[in-house]
C-alpha cells in the first residue's frame, strides 16, 4: 500500500483530477503498468472489483508519499507492516 497526501488522475473525465488522502493498494489484482520517473510513480489502478472495470492512470508524486506498507498475510495493515513512514510528508488538503 502506498499512502500519499494526494494522487492525480491522468487523462480523465472526472470533475476533479486530484484526490486527497488516498491509499493505493499496489497488488497484482489492483494495479498494472507501473512506471517510475524522476518525480512520480505512475500506474494503472482499478477502483472497482467488477470484472472488466476500466483502469485509471494515476500519478503519485514521490514527495507526497508518507507511508509504504507491505502486508503478506492479507487483512488489515498493522504498524509492523510499514516499510517506510515519514509523517512530515502527510499534508491535510486545503479547505475551500
Amino acid at each position: 500500500m502506498v499512502s500519499a497526501s494526494y494522487i492525480d488522475f491522468i487523462d480523465t473525465d472526472r470533475d476533479h483530477s486530484r484526490q486527497y488522502m488516498c491509499p493505493i493498494f499496489v497488488h497484482q489484482d489492483s494495479a498494472a503498468n507501473i512506471d517510475f520517473d524522476e518525480q512520480d510513480m505512475l500506474l494503472d489502478t482499478f477502483f472497482s472489483p467488477e470484472p472488466g472495470a476500466p483502469a485509471k492512470r494515476i500519478r503519485i508524486p514521490y514527495d507526497q508519499i508518507y507511508q509504504i506498507a507491505r502486508n503478506s498475510v492479507g487483512g488489515m495493515f498493522i504498524k509492523e507492516d510499514s516499510v517506510y513512514r515519514e509523517s512530515s510528508r502527510f499534508k491535510v488538503p486545503p479547505l475551500h
